[in-house]
């Protein structure tokens, strides 16, 4: 447990961080089952006072190995869900009830994330605790809390939308205009930009309706965020912004093809600029995966030259292979097996071409 000695004895968050990527490897499940085990022993032998100390330090520890250890995603949600249970024995809704209800809105974060078993249990229990924090994070008294336990009960619902679950992405964008209502572009810029973003994609999404205007208000939604974030100042979430922007010129169908999948590929390519192989792999696979399929359909398109079609057909192709580079059979059979479908298609135009040489 030395990384919470180091805590508790005000390190510098520097150091602490160092410590952990040098012992990332061991920040797994068997340390969370060590790690509950200790906090039920310690708790239970001191008091308020210095289990209060105790919660504190091991909050900074949840916080610390969820924003800067990428490497056991799993593990790392394990351990958080264990501290921000045991911590809610410190932190009471009577005693001291805004951090209860922070603690309540960080596990609704925790079983939303859960990325295995039990997929609608952890649904159901991320929900129950926001609905909890929403009981303290009142918009009248909280307005800033209130608004982000709205926009995570959003993604909740968005990020669990199957088809024919239009019930979803409607609830989880009435969640995000809530959200709106109280993150205003003049004192909370980036939380507003956030907001229109997630409106974006849930529209992008949605079929019910006409699903002409929907990514018509999608792309609005797009726009207005990227209003506050740029490629300078906020990196990932302007190409991120983009990466959605080029699926909605995709998707459009107002205006002409021939106009709307170059501006696509335009602004995956804005994306490609920041989300690279090295820094956001999976990332830089989903957005090759796209802009193969834009290529493709430039390919397809009946207006554009001989020499054009066979120029878009070789970068969809190039851009499948380089999805491949992390989409492979092992990890990702069904992305690796659409990719495969498709390369077929290529590969049988690319025959057809040179056969008519």
């Amino acid at each position: 447990m030395g990384i919470l000695q180091r805590i508790s004895s005000r390190k510098s968050s520097e150091e602490i961080i160092n410590f952990l990527v040098l012992n990332q490897d061991k920040v797994n499940l068997k340390l969370a089952k060590i790690i509950k085990y200790w906090v039920d022993d310690a708790f239970s032998k001191v008091n308020h006072k210095k289990a209060s100390c105790i919660a504190r330090d091991l909050i900074i520890f949840a916080e610390i190995i969820l924003k800067k250890l990428a490497k056991n995603r799993i593990a790392n949600i394990e351990i958080a869900l264990i501290i921000y249970e045991a911590a809610l024995a410190v932190y009471t809704p009577v005693k001291d009830p805004y951090n209860w209800a922070k603690l309540q809105s960080y596990l609704g974060n925790m079983y939303r994330d859960r990325g295995f078993d039990k997929v609608e249990k952890n649904i159901k229990q991320a929900i129950f605790h926001y609905r909890l924090a929403l009981q303290v994070f009142t918009k009248e008294k909280y307005p800033y809390a209130w608004g982000i336990v709205q926009r995570d009960l959003g993604l909740v619902y968005a990020n669990n939308y199957q088809k024919n679950q239009e019930h979803k992405l409607i609830t989880a964008i009435t969640h995000y205009k809530n959200a709106l209502s109280v993150h205003n572009v003049d004192d909370f810029p980036e939380d507003w930009a956030t907001n229109h973003n997630h409106l974006g994609e849930a529209h992008c999404r949605l079929e019910l309706g006409d699903k002409s205007s929907n990514i018509e208000i999608a792309i609005q939604h797009f726009q207005q965020s990227l209003t506050i974030y740029n490629s300078v100042d906020f990196p990932y979430p302007w190409s991120m912004v983009n990466s959605n922007l080029g699926n909605a010129f995709q998707l459009r169908l107002q205006g002409e093809m021939k106009d709307n999948l170059p501006q696509a590929i335009a602004f995956y390519e804005k994306a490609l600029s920041i989300q690279t192989l090295e820094d956001f792999p999976y990332n830089w696979a989903m957005i090759h995966y796209n802009l193969a399929a834009a290529y493709y359909k430039l390919f397809r398109s009946e207006d554009s030259t001989n020499r054009d079609r066979q120029i878009n057909l070789h970068k969809a192709h190039e851009s499948l292979q380089n999805a491949l580079v992390i989409y492979n059979k092992s990890d990702f059979p069904q992305q690796w097996q659409e990719i495969q479908d498709n390369l077929q298609d290529v590969y049988h135009f690319q025959q057809e071409y040179q056969q008519s040489q």
